[in-house]
């Protein structure tokens, strides 16, 4: 209901003309974290556990490894509410899946569990609840016995440009804002 909430309060300001706040803050948000964790230079892991919905799913692929419990639910609720994805998770689906599989997710999906995920290599590995703080610890120890610069060095070479992030932002909430009429009908027709 939050995101709901969300979402009509933001059709509401896009239709008085007025450019919400809270629109730029979340879109600045998922921005900023999206690059924060792509270009720290120490190696970050990301801890999943229960429902991640879609814009935690987004930020953290922007992390070098991923684990999650077995029993985690990706949600991608966009489509079924009738909405344009972030630009956050379309950049990092693109770019370490493929334009294919990424529009199959994106436009077919409303969830996918922690193996389907891992499956389509967006995970390190997938853990017993247990499991997951002691396997993220372990991860970041053996990363620590190279040398920094070394790991710095690997991350930019090999990490994508994320400069398109804020493109693809601005994509996905023009998208929002020119089908305002579409989505709030697939809103009310849902209550």
């Amino acid at each position: 209901t939050n995101l709901k909430s969300f979402i009509t309060h933001t059709i509401e300001a896009l239709e008085y003309g007025s450019q919400n706040e809270t629109i730029k803050r979340f879109k600045n948000t998922l921005t900023q974290l999206a690059n924060f964790f792509s270009n720290i230079t120490k190696p970050t892991v990301a801890a999943l556990n229960g429902n991640i919905g879609e814009a935690l799913f987004a930020v953290s692929l922007a992390c070098d490894f991923r684990y999650a419990t077995s029993n985690t639910i990706f949600h991608i609720q966009t489509v079924k509410l009738g909405l344009p994805t972030t630009g956050v998770l379309a950049f990092y689906l693109v770019n370490y899946i493929g334009l294919p599989r990424s529009i199959d997710i994106l436009l077919t999906k409303t969830s996918l569990s922690a193996p389907e995920v891992h499956d389509l290599g967006l995970l390190t590995d997938v853990t017993a609840d247990e499991e997951l703080m002691s396997r993220c610890v372990e991860k970041l120890n053996d990363i620590s016995q190279y040398p920094s610069y070394s790991i710095s060095a690997m991350k930019r070479i090999l990490r994508p440009d994320t400069n398109d992030i804020s493109m693809l932002l601005d994509r996905a909430f023009e998208e929002f804002g020119s089908n305002l009429k579409e989505i709030r009908k697939a809103l009310s027709d849902r209550k």
